[in-house]
This record gives C-alpha cells, sequence and structure tokens, in this order.
C-alpha cells in the first residue's frame, strides 16, 4: 500500500486541482438548491423561450412566437432533450440551465487554471462569476445568458489551449474546437460569433513561425458562410424580430446619441467593477499604502464626493442599470406592476455600495499602478494569463461597438456584463496571487460571501414571490375566472397570450406580412399590455391592496429571505369604470 504522505507531489497537485474543481460545482449545486427555483411559470423573457422549447420537444420543430431576438438553437435543443426524458415542466427546462451552469463553473475554473492562476484562485474566479447575484438569477432560469457564456467560455478556454499548445496536432485540435463552440455560441446569442470570427486569425497569426496555422484559417472559412447561412434561416422564420437600428436612428441628434452611448459606457463599466468587488477588495489596503498619502487622501476624498453626489443625483445610487440587480431586488420592477414594490435596497445602502465600488476600485488601480514592473516582466514568463488577456481585448473591442449601436434602439441591460466577470477577474486574480499575496486575503473571501448570500436571497425571494402570484391566479381561475380576464404579471401574461393565439404582437414582426396589428391602449394601461392584446384584465395579482379595488380572493402569504419577511399578494377586481387593456 502507497503512503499518501511520499505520494508523487504531481499526483498531490493533481488531486488538489480535483478537490478545487469538485468544491466549486458543489458549493454552485448548492447555491441554487437554496433559491428552490420551483415555479411553474417563467421568470423574465423565458416564458417565451420555454413555449418555444415545449413546442420543439412535442413537434421536433422549432416555431418562434415573436419574442426574441436571438436565436436560441442550442440551449431550445438541449432543454427538449429534458423535456423528453422528465416530460414538460418550467422546472425540466429550467434544470437545463442549472447543469449548464455547473458545467460552465468547471470551464471557468479550468480557464483560470490554464491562465497560470493556483487552484485557490480559480476556484475563486469560477465562483465570484457563477455566485455573482447578477448570474445567479439567470442560473436558475431558462434565459440565454449562461447557456451561450457556457458554449462561450468553452471557445474561449479552446483558444487559449490552442495558444500555449505545444505541438501542431494539439494546436490544430483545440483550433476546431474553438470553430465549433464559438459557432453554437452564436447560435444562441448571435453577438457570440465575435469570438471564433476574432479568434481564429489571431491563432493563426500566434502559430505563423510554428506550423499549423492553416487549420484555424480553413475553421474561418467554414465558420463565416455557416454564420451567413444561420442568419439567412432565420430571417426567413416566422415571428422573429427585425431589430430596425437604422430606422431607430432616424432623427436622433449626434449630441443625444453621444450623451445616451457614454452613460450606458459609465453604466456598463461601473455595473462590472460592482461585480468585481470580491477580486477588488483585497487590494484596496495594499493598493492605499503603495502610494504616496496625498494619493491616498485624494482618492478617500473621491469616495467621500461620489457619496453627497448621490444625495443629489439618486441615479447615482446602486446598481445603477436595473432589469436583473434592482433596489427591489432579482427582478424588473415592471414585470409585476400592479402595487406598491418593497424596496431591498434604499438610500443609504445604494449609496455605500457606489462609494464601495469606487473605494476598491481606486485601490485596485493603485496596486496595479505600483507594481507595474513587475507585472510586465511576470506576463514574459510562461502560464501567464496573456492568452487571455488579448482574446478578451479583442472580443471586447468588437462587443462594446455592438452593443452601444443597438442601445440606441433597444435599452442594454445589466446582465451583458456576466461573461466579463471572468473576463476580468482572472487577470486581476493573476495579478494579486503573483504581486500581492500567495493565498486570497480574507476581505475578498468576506465580500464573495456577502454577494453569494445576497445573490440567493434575492432570487430566492423572487420565486417565492412568483410562486404566491400563480396561486393567487389560480385561485381566481378556479372561481371561474377566465385566464384572459387576469394579470398576474408580466411572466403569467405572456402565456396568456401565447396560448390564445401562438405569438405576442410585437411590431418588430416582419413575417408573416399582416402579423402585427396596431393596438389602442387605455392611459392606465402597463408597458407590456401592447404586446398581449388577448389579455383584457378584470382582475389582478397586486403586491398590496390596491384602494378602491375589492378583494377578489383571500391574500396569498410568502416568507423571504429579505426583509420584510412575511409578504403577501392580493388577488383585486378592477372596478367597473377603470379600463385597462389594448384593443
Amino acid at each position: 500500500m502507497t503512503d499518501p504522505d511520499k505520494a508523487d507531489p504531481e499526483t498531490q497537485n493533481r488531486a488538489a486541482d480535483h478537490r478545487a474543481l469538485w468544491l466549486c460545482v458543489l458549493l454552485v449545486a448548492a447555491a441554487v438548491a437554496a433559491t428552490w427555483p420551483v415555479l411553474e411559470m417563467g421568470t423574465n423573457d423565458d416564458s417565451s423561450y420555454t413555449y418555444i422549447a415545449r413546442h420543439l420537444a412535442e413537434t421536433g420543430h422549432i416555431a418562434y412566437n415573436g419574442w426574441t431576438a436571438v436565436i436560441l438553437i442550442p440551449q431550445l435543443v438541449w432543454a427538449a432533450g429534458f423535456v423528453k426524458l422528465l416530460g414538460f415542466s418550467f422546472f425540466a427546462v429550467r434544470l437545463s440551465t442549472i447543469v449548464l451552469a455547473l458545467l460552465l463553473a468547471a470551464v471557468i475554473y479550468r480557464l483560470g487554471r490554464e491562465s497560470g492562476l493556483r487552484p485557490g484562485f480559480a476556484a475563486f474566479a469560477a465562483l465570484t462569476t457563477m455566485l455573482s447575484p447578477l448570474t445567479m438569477p439567470s442560473t436558475v432560469s431558462f434565459m440565454s445568458d449562461v447557456p451561450a457564456f457556457f458554449l462561450f467560455a468553452v471557445c474561449l478556454y479552446g483558444a487559449v489551449r490552442a495558444w500555449n499548445a505545444a505541438t501542431a496536432r494539439a494546436f490544430a485540435g483545440w483550433a476546431v474546437l474553438v470553430a465549433s463552440a464559438g459557432f453554437l455560441s452564436g447560435l444562441d446569442r448571435q453577438i457570440y460569433w465575435l469570438a471564433p470570427v476574432l479568434f481564429l486569425p489571431i491563432l493563426a497569426w500566434v502559430r505563423r513561425r510554428q506550423g499549423g496555422a492553416a487549420v484555424p484559417g480553413a475553421a474561418w472559412m467554414l465558420v463565416a458562410p455557416a454564420i451567413a447561412l444561420s442568419l439567412k434561416w432565420y430571417a426567413a422564420q416566422p415571428y422573429t424580430l427585425k431589430e430596425d437600428i437604422a430606422g431607430g436612428l432616424k432623427g436622433v441628434t449626434a449630441s443625444a446619441l453621444l450623451h445616451t452611448e457614454a452613460l450606458l459606457s459609465g453604466q456598463l463599466i461601473f455595473t462590472l467593477a460592482l461585480m468585481l468587488t470580491p477580486v477588488l477588495a483585497g487590494m484596496v489596503a495594499p493598493g492605499l499604502r503603495s502610494v504616496p498619502r496625498w494619493a491616498a487622501a485624494a482618492a478617500i476624498g473621491m469616495v467621500a464626493a461620489v457619496g453627497l453626489a448621490g444625495l443629489h443625483w439618486p441615479q447615482l445610487q446602486s446598481p445603477l442599470m436595473g432589469n436583473v440587480l434592482t433596489h427591489y431586488g432579482a427582478v424588473p420592477v415592471g414585470v409585476v406592476v400592479f402595487g406598491e414594490p418593497v424596496l431591498v435596497l434604499g438610500t443609504a445602502a445604494g449609496e455605500a455600495i457606489t462609494m464601495g465600488v469606487v473605494l476598491c476600485c481606486a485601490g485596485g488601480a493603485f496596486a496595479v499602478w505600483s507594481r507595474r514592473d513587475a507585472i510586465r516582466a511576470g506576463l514574459r514568463t510562461d502560464r501567464s494569463p496573456v492568452p487571455i488577456m488579448v482574446l478578451s481585448a479583442v472580443f471586447t473591442a468588437g462587443w462594446v461597438p455592438v452593443v452601444l449601436v443597438r442601445a440606441a434602439t433597444s435599452p442594454a441591460i445589466d446582465r451583458y456584463v456576466i461573461p466579463f466577470i471572468a473576463l476580468a477577474g482572472i487577470p486581476l486574480l493573476w495579478f494579486f496571487q503573483q504581486h500581492m499575496r500567495g493565498v486570497l486575503s480574507r476581505a475578498s473571501w468576506a465580500m464573495l460571501a456577502i454577494f453569494t448570500v445576497y445573490g440567493i436571497a434575492i432570487t430566492h425571494d423572487a420565486f417565492a414571490g412568483g410562486r404566491a402570484r400563480l396561486e393567487a391566479a389560480e385561485a381566481l381561475r378556479r372561481a371561474g375566472v377566465p385566464r384572459t380576464a387576469i394579470s398576474a404579471g408580466f411572466e403569467y401574461d405572456i402565456l396568456t397570450q401565447l396560448e390564445a393565439v401562438g405569438y405576442v404582437n410585437h411590431y418588430l414582426i416582419g413575417n408573416p406580412k399582416g402579423a402585427y396589428r396596431e393596438v389602442h391602449c387605455t392611459d392606465a394601461t402597463p408597458w407590456y399590455f401592447e404586446f398581449l392584446p388577448q389579455v383584457q384584465p378584470r382582475y389582478v395579482t397586486s403586491r398590496s391592496h390596491i384602494p378602491g379595488w375589492a378583494g377578489a380572493a383571500r391574500p396569498i402569504s410568502y416568507t423571504t429571505w429579505l426583509p420584510p419577511a412575511r409578504r403577501q399578494i392580493f388577488a383585486e377586481k378592477i372596478p367597473d369604470e377603470v379600463r385597462i387593456g389594448c384593443h
């Protein structure tokens, strides 16, 4: 029998590697379980995606329904397999994303290890990304963020492995993975087609003197026409959305466009910095100590100035963008439109978060600047993050213009930055590991714990509220109220529309001609009703009792992690003199 104390060092390192990887996967699985994502209704936009996946499982055909501008094919096929195996339910479809999230945690870990991170730091990179309060709500949904990011991460991992490959054969194999995974990632969300289109030429250039450069070139020649054919196929499908960016820019002045793009750029950068706070927190104290006192004092003064500015400009209070992370939890406020929402992050909390992010950024910048010469020398060594830094920079350079131009007509949202948590976090962690400390600081672990608990809490509470809304709506239906006469939030109402006519009445539908019917809405109608004219509500579910409206059923109580822990959903009858809806 082999003495474990005398085991080969390589074997011990491999065992530590496996333990760290499995720890990441198990922690993500535990966090998912803690949210209890059981709800027979969609979350955010994924009700329509789930409807498509169910149709694919039942008929073998993909039928879009007027509420997606992304292609979705890989995740639809993947989810259809779960539906075939488990039978249809929203949880079965949601489970397909959860499995990909666990695999994504492992890929990010391996990406960190290939970029020179030790096991503990690579695990931190994976956990910071997957346990983020921005990522967690998408992990337990059927949104396209996690499935497309998983395929993109595989593509990026293949590109880093190809860059570091020791043989021409290994390089060719990894280049093929870049092409195939990159193509599939774009077949889910089109913007990820930037990855194979940009990565393959870079790999060919890197390999130009070592042989094998023809492989990524040949792969690019296959991927490019495949992308063109996929776009042509998607454009020909009924009930897909045709975004008219050029038309949306008509009449927009250059100054107004510049203001919009500058504001969005700042919001995206700040949101990413907020998500990187667990990484940056450990750099604050060393960073402030590494610069002259006047510079440290100036940074602290800047933090105080940001706090004072937040008193006059509430838009400076975190979170800045909304959609997933809001002041009201993990859902857009407009998804549940009736009644008063519960404020989760008040003014003081929003200002404190903003000030903390600014302080962390300042400390991180000081730490990097003071060690810039050592960093340059370290980047020339083997197993450095140079490949991921170059590839990420090139991808970002292509991604930013696309998002900024599209945002001129369609709002950009916070979950767009999810992939960049790993792309920026891995190089930052390498810097910390190589040039600051060999182990992560307690401040970083503490901040990650806070982020994790908060992300689980807001996700859990969103599902608890969703279950209460669904129960209130079902109580009305048992009382004989038709579904089309009930509004229980966007996720419930869009299914009402789809089950009634099969598609959403969206003005961007170009095929078939005449599918979109112009509507006229009453003044009191919430924003999304113009897309759902089949919903003519006489009853609503509400977060609070609405004065002057009559209760139609007993309130549904539910429990949340965040205060107030006991909440209620009310079923209200709309007064006869109040008209809500679109015709």
